[in-house]
């Protein structure tokens, strides 16, 4: 079974927003079959242990998706490594987020895929069809 990693802001990310993300990785779950990995949270685990546990899951992965509403540092670092690793990568966003150029730029370099999505449903079904196309 696959095993996906999907990653987000959680420090600068609203309760409303860490919910959601939490919802959609369980009906990720069982969308399509696969293991999706969990990242350490705001409270689990030592500064060191969120580190090497959240990057050993970018290192482990089949593919990972990351839901890029929110701006983080340590989000921005998950993608790098995962960009670097040649992982599959689908970047996430509601239609009026602002993203970074960044990641723009490595979408339009085909280092990561970007799409968005309108809501909760339109999100869980565009990463179950890149997970199936694995």
């Amino acid at each position: 079974m696959r095993q996906i990693y999907v990653g987000c802001s959680l420090t600068q990310s609203s309760d409303k927003f860490r919910a959601f993300v939490f919802s959609f990785k369980a009906k990720l779950a069982k969308a399509v079959p696969c293991t999706v990995l969990e990242f350490k949270g705001l409270t689990e685990g030592s500064n060191a242990d969120v580190f090497e546990h959240d990057l050993n899951n970018v290192r482990t992965s089949d593919a990972l998706i990351f839901i890029v509403d929110y701006p983080a540092i340590g989000l921005g670092m998950e993608i790098g490594e995962a960009i670097v690793l040649k992982k599959p990568i689908l970047c996430l966003h509601a239609k009026d987020a602002s993203v970074t150029r960044m990641l723009r730029g490595a979408s339009e370099l085909g280092r990561v895929r970007m799409d968005t999505y309108e809501d909760e449903v339109d999100a869980v079904s565009k990463a179950a069809n890149f997970v199936a196309k694995l």
